[in-house]
Order: C-alpha cells, then sequence, then structure tokens
C-alpha cells in the first residue's frame, strides 16, 4: 500500500510539473503554421515547416508532446521499415503522389538531421538505444532549436476560415484562447476530423492492425499456445493476402503480427488457413506422424492432441490438416487494444501537397497528414514512416502557403 501510495504520489507530481511548464508557455496571438496534434507527425510537421522559416506551433491535448510515440513498439519505437514504399498501403497511389517513391530515404534522412543513430531487425528499423524515449527526445529537442513553440494541455476546439487564414479555438488543463494562422495542419487521429473540419468528407474511423475472432477448432483448448508457419486469407478460391510469422491462440481466435496484418484486409466469411509447417510437404510430415505414433514431434503437444483426436489419429489427415488448419473470419477483435485505425479525412478532397480542396474547406491553408488521413499500413514501422513523411510534407507545402500569403499581403500595403 506503501509503494502505491509513492508511485501514485511520484506520477502526481510529474503531472503537476508537467502542467507548471504547459502553463507557462504563452500562447501566440498569430502564427503562419498551427499544427492540431503532438504525436508524431504533428512533431515532424512543424519542425519541417519551422526550419523552411514559418512561424510554427503546435497544439496537443495531452500535457505533454510526443506522449504516443513513447507506447510505439512495446517502447523500442520501431520508427519505420527499411523497405518503406507506397506499395504497403489502402491507397499507394495517392501516397506516392504525395511523397514519392524514397519513403525510407527521406525518413532516414530526417532522423539523421535530429542526430538519432538506428539498428535494424530484417525490416524494422529501431533507435540505437532501444528505447522509444530517444525518439521523442531527439524530436522535442530538435522542435526548440528550430524555435516550435509547443502548447501542451491546449486542445483545439473549433477550426474557422478567416478569408486569408484559420482561427484556431483551443481548451484545456494549461488555457483557453485563440489564434489565427496562416496556414493550419490537422495532425491528429481521424475522429478530429468530424469536430473540427465536418464540412469535409470522411471515412469513419475503424480499429484495424488486431486480433482475428475464428470458427474452427475449439480454440479454448490452445489458449496462450503458439506456433510459427503462414498465414494465407482466402476469400472463397480468391487469394487475398499472405503473412508469415508467430500465431499466438487465443479463446476468440488468433493473435499476432502476422495476423493483425492480415486484419487490414479480413471480411467476415473469409477463411484463414495456416500452414503450421511451411518447410516440410505433408508427405514427409504424414511419415514422421506415422513413425513416432503421436503429431507431438511436429506440432505444439496440445494442438497435435485436438488434431489426433478430430483426425481419428490418421496421419495422412493430420499432416493435411497441419499444412491448412483452416478457420472461418468473424471479424475484427479486441479492437480496444487495435493498433492503428483506418479512415479519417478522405483523401479525394486532398491534392498531393496535402492541401485541403478550398471549395469544400471554405479556404486555402488547410492541411492535413499521419493519421488525419485515411491512409494506412501494416505493422513493421509503416504507419509511423507515412507519419514522417506527410507531416514533412504537409509542413513543407504549409511553410510555402504561408510565405505566399505573407508577400501578398506585404505588397497590399
Amino acid at each position: 500500500m506503501a509503494g502505491g501510495r509513492r508511485q501514485k504520489t511520484a506520477r502526481s507530481q510529474l503531472r503537476e510539473r508537467a502542467l507548471d511548464a504547459a502553463m507557462k508557455v504563452a500562447p501566440p496571438k498569430i502564427a503562419d503554421v498551427c499544427v492540431v496534434g503532438g504525436g508524431a507527425s504533428g512533431l515532424a510537421c512543424a519542425i519541417t515547416a519551422a526550419e523552411e522559416g514559418a512561424s510554427a506551433c503546435v497544439l496537443e491535448e495531452a500535457l505533454e508532446c510526443g506522449r504516443t510515440i513513447l507506447a510505439t513498439g512495446n517502447g523500442r519505437c520501431n520508427f519505420t521499415a527499411a523497405d518503406l514504399a507506397p506499395s504497403f498501403y489502402n491507397h499507394p497511389d495517392f501516397v506516392e503522389s504525395a511523397v514519392g517513391q524514397d519513403m525510407a530515404d527521406e525518413v532516414f534522412a530526417f532522423f539523421l538531421a535530429s542526430g538519432m543513430a538506428w539498428t535494424a531487425d530484417d525490416t524494422r528499423c529501431y533507435p540505437l538505444s532501444r528505447q522509444a524515449a530517444s525518439v521523442r527526445d531527439v524530436l522535442l529537442a530538435r522542435a526548440q532549436r528550430a524555435g516550435v513553440l509547443l502548447l501542451p494541455g491546449r486542445g483545439a476546439k473549433k477550426l474557422e476560415s478567416q478569408g486569408k487564414g484559420w482561427k484556431v479555438s483551443f481548451s484545456g488543463e494549461a488555457g483557453e484562447g485563440a489564434l489565427l494562422a496562416s496556414c493550419a495542419i490537422l495532425a491528429g487521429g481521424g475522429h478530429l476530423a468530424e469536430t473540427l473540419v465536418p464540412q469535409l468528407p470522411r471515412i469513419a474511423p475503424e480499429p484495424i492492425l488486431c486480433p482475428l475472432a475464428l470458427k474452427g477448432l475449439p480454440l479454448e483448448a490452445l489458449d496462450g499456445r503458439r506456433a510459427h508457419g503462414r498465414a494465407t486469407l482466402l476469400r472463397g478460391a480468391e487469394k487475398i493476402a499472405e503473412e508469415a510469422g508467430e500465431f499466438l491462440f487465443r479463446p476468440y481466435g488468433l493473435s499476432g503480427i502476422a495476423v493483425f496484418n492480415l486484419s487490414r484486409l479480413a471480411e467476415p466469411g473469409d477463411t484463414l488457413a495456416l500452414d503450421l509447417a511451411p518447410d516440410y510437404a505433408a508427405s514427409q510430415l504424414s511419415r514422421l506422424i506415422r513413425l513416432a505414433h503421436t503429431a507431438e514431434g511436429v506440432s505444439d503437444p496440445r494442438l497435435a492432441e485436438l488434431l489426433w483426436k478430430r483426425e481419428g489419429g490418421d496421419p495422412d489427415r493430420i499432416a493435411q490438416a497441419l499444412k491448412a488448419l483452416s478457420f472461418t473470419v468473424e471479424g475484427r477483435t479486441d479492437t480496444g487494444h487495435a493498433q492503428v485505425t483506418r479512415g479519417g479525412l478522405a483523401i479525394s478532397s486532398f491534392a498531393p501537397t496535402l492541401e485541403a480542396d478550398p471549395a469544400l474547406a471554405g479556404s486555402r491553408g488547410l492541411f492535413a497528414c499521419g493519421e488525419a488521413l485515411d491512409i494506412d499500413g501494416p505493422c513493421g514501422g509503416y504507419n509511423l514512416g507515412w507519419a514522417w513523411t506527410s507531416g514533412m510534407k504537409a509542413g513543407t507545402e504549409a511553410a510555402k502557403a504561408a510565405r505566399e500569403i505573407r508577400t501578398r499581403k506585404e505588397r497590399s500595403l
């Protein structure tokens, strides 16, 4: 109990210090660029805009900017994929038109300029420290060097077109108020669109990259067991996708990164077929099962027991089951722990510059990036890769637009 009280007190003290620090930062009355959301894409966006010469500020509901980065990659932050490319996303043509093909090179250059070293496991790239805090800390330090004004504890509540700019109203634990910005950039989750820009078409956000609920074997008996192999998603006779990796059996279905990736594409009624011995032919497995008089030499013992009973001890049928263990997809599940959401602002309303159509938005100078847009990718650093690259793109274009607005004002004087 005493330990719990000390921990709570320590957390309270950290929170109080964060609130005190946030309240000491005075929001500006005007800015070239106002970024709504202080996560991965928001920080990349604000840094880029500021380094392009714009006065940039970031509104963030939480008491610290970049807090969501700390939870990525189980605290290690798989900040990008080495093979990052538009083809991994749900709207590849739009992604390519916005950020080009060389996405990985852009991300590496950005973090090299931020002073961060990294390492890789296959295509997954991590900070050299293997700590997500390294990613956040170098970004916050770079933002400070660039002159970005971070305004945590102040969430954007209203966005209004002012003809040649945007009025952004905000409130939160650190205070409330409004500022005028030449350009506004939506860099938060897709849910912000409904509140801030209801005039723009949007796709209702839905959780993806999560476990799949399945029908098939008595999965309760396999709860907690793990297996490696290859999963194929089928829609009738059509192969939709394939993923290799580790599978975690749960009472409701399957979890694991390979399943998360397939959950982006799966629909109720699809078939999920597991090959739990991809390096062996069915005939080889059957021969080994006959030799051992059990399937435990080629499978998880609990699964082997289930299949032995279901297939009546027939080695050929057991071998075939291990090569194509089939389940019927019922849908996504445990969505509260989904790694990302699909949905947000419809890309049909945005130019490759990531600026919204002025006719729909109500004015020029409204941009979006990261999860604010209906763009998502698989596990493995692809979603953060989009956050960084789209943030940099939106920041560059917003700074350019703000310069043009400033020039026009100067000429009119």
